[in-house]
């Protein structure tokens, strides 16, 4: 049996129904994404447009429909009109200014993208992601109200520890804020806590996930 299919059967065990699961498929030639594929994976995440271009052109049209394709990396706006044109989901939305040229690319192709905003809780000034404040509050609620952009809800990334346990704080402040943002804006569709990643997806499923995104789980190294 391949190692995508083993780590299928694993996954569909250890994951609770309902719970989304993105196949971190970057660095991953187009054969490993088909057999993951086939292994019934239907969620993919790509880091880098660049990637995307060379890697999901290259596959059967029949093959690429059956694939959500989330871009999870950060995005810079000079380049939103091409992951516009090739992804369904941007889970890495930081900035308003961001969401407006998706938004603005989305109407063009007469298409609605998928978006989550990505939050950041640590203290670094270079990590991505809004600090929860009251001009997020302001953006987010100006994000949702873009035509061509649906807002799915909050994305986070826990800092890398050797004890996933660690990451537990992270997930917990996520999951308060979409609480608190949900109560405070009900007109506000966050359905979606995309937070946890192959070494911490245990923990974060305990404190609400409903996506998380794996690659060394699923492909290996």
């Amino acid at each position: 049996m391949k190692p995508v299919i083993i780590s299928s059967v694993k996954l569909s065990k250890a994951i609770p129904a309902g719970v989304t699961v993105v196949a971190v498929s970057k660095t991953q030639p187009p054969g490993k994404i088909v057999e993951a594929i086939d292994a019934d994976f239907t969620h993919f995440g790509e880091n880098r447009i660049e990637e995307v271009e060379q890697k999901w052109t290259r596959l059967p049209q029949t093959m690429r429909r059956k694939v959500t394709l989330h871009m999870i990396g950060h995005v810079q706006s000079r380049k939103a009109a091409r992951v516009v044109k090739l992804c369904d989901w941007v889970d890495s939305v930081d900035s308003l200014k961001l969401a407006q040229k998706l938004d603005t690319r989305a109407a063009e192709l007469h298409k609605k993208l998928s978006v989550l905003v990505q939050v950041s809780f640590s203290k670094e000034r270079n990590k991505f992601g809004y600090q929860p404040s009251a001009q997020f509050e302001r953006e987010l609620l100006a994000i949702h109200k873009l035509e061509n952009i649906a807002l799915r809800g909050l994305m986070t990334i826990a800092p890398l520890v050797d004890d996933p346990r660690k990451a537990r704080l992270t997930f917990q402040k996520l999951a308060q804020l979409r609480k608190y943002l949900s109560e405070k804006y009900p007109q506000l569709n966050l359905a979606h806590l995309s937070m946890g990643m192959t070494n911490d997806y245990q923990v974060a499923l305990e404190e609400g996930a409903t996506m998380v995104r794996i690659g060394r789980g699923i492909f290996g190294a």
